[in-house]
C-alpha cells in the first residue's frame, strides 16, 4: 500500500480503504468499456497508463492475463518510483509538457483517467498529440472527462463561465473546490469537433466510470494488426 501523502495526492482523502474502493472501479469501468467495444484481446497486448500516479488502478489490471505489457506513465517522480518498486510493470517518469521519451507506435492501448479533467485546451491538446504518436495505427485512446452537468451542479461556477460551457462546449476552471483544481469540462460534440482532429470518435459514454466521469473511446487511423 502506498504511504499516506502518496496515497492523498491521487483522490480526495488518505484513506486505505477509498484507495483500493476507487481504484478497483476505475479498473472494473474502464474494462467494461474496452470489452463493449468488441476489439481483439490478442491485438491489444500492450497497454500504457497515462496518468498512472502511484498505481491505485494499475494494481487491479498488471495482473491480467490479456495484458502482457503495461506501462504506467506520470509527471510525479515519487509516485512512479513507489509504483516501479512495488508493482510488476514498468513506470516510467514523463515531463509536465510532451513528447517524451517514449517510442513511437509502441502501444496498443492508452488509457487515462482523470488526467484531461485538469488540462486547458492548449495541454490536451498538446498531449492529445503526443498520444496519438504513441499508439500504433488503429491502437486505442480510452479517456475520462467531466461532463458539462458537473459544472452546472458545482459550487462556485460563474453564470458567466455557465453560458461559456453551453456556447463551446468546453470550460476550464483554475479551481472549483479543494481537490478538483483546474477542472475541465466537455461535452460530447465539443469532444467529437475537437479531438476528432487528433482521433477517430469510437464511442462516447456519459457517467460510465464510477457513475462519475464520462468515457469516450478513440481510434488512431490506419490498419490494424
Amino acid at each position: 500500500m502506498p504511504p499516506q501523502g502518496l496515497r492523498f495526492r491521487v483522490g480526495a482523502s488518505s484513506s486505505r480503504e477509498e484507495f483500493l474502493r476507487i481504484g478497483k472501479v476505475c479498473a472494473d469501468d474502464l474494462l467494461a468499456a474496452y470489452r463493449d467495444l468488441g476489439r481483439s484481446a490478442e491485438s491489444d497486448r500492450r497497454w500504457l497508463d497515462f496518468g498512472s500516479g502511484c498505481g491505485r488502478v494499475a494494481r487491479h489490471l498488471v495482473t491480467r492475463g490479456s495484458i502482457v505489457e503495461y506501462t504506467g506513465a506520470d509527471v510525479d517522480k515519487e509516485q512512479t518510483a513507489w509504483a516501479a518498486r512495488h508493482l510488476p510493470a514498468c513506470f516510467v517518469t514523463i515531463p509536465t509538457t510532451p513528447p517524451t521519451a517514449l517510442a513511437e507506435s509502441a502501444f496498443d492501448v492508452i488509457f487515462s483517467i482523470s488526467v484531461f479533467t485538469h488540462l486547458d485546451e492548449a495541454g490536451q491538446f498538446a498531449w492529445l498529440a503526443e498520444l496519438r504518436r504513441l499508439l500504433r495505427p488503429g491502437g486505442l485512446l480510452i479517456a475520462t472527462t467531466h461532463s458539462p452537468r458537473i459544472a452546472h451542479d458545482a459550487r462556485g461556477v460563474a453564470p458567466g463561465e455557465l453560458a461559456e460551457l453551453d456556447r463551446r462546449g468546453f470550460l476550464f476552471r483554475r479551481s472549483v473546490g479543494p481537490f478538483n483544481e483546474q477542472a475541465a469540462f466537455h461535452s460530447d460534440g465539443y469532444l467529437r469537433a475537437e479531438w476528432g482532429r487528433f482521433l477517430r470518435p469510437v464511442a462516447h459514454l456519459p457517467f460510465a466510470l464510477g457513475q462519475f466521469q464520462d468515457i469516450s473511446c478513440w481510434e488512431k487511423s490506419g490498419a490494424s494488426p
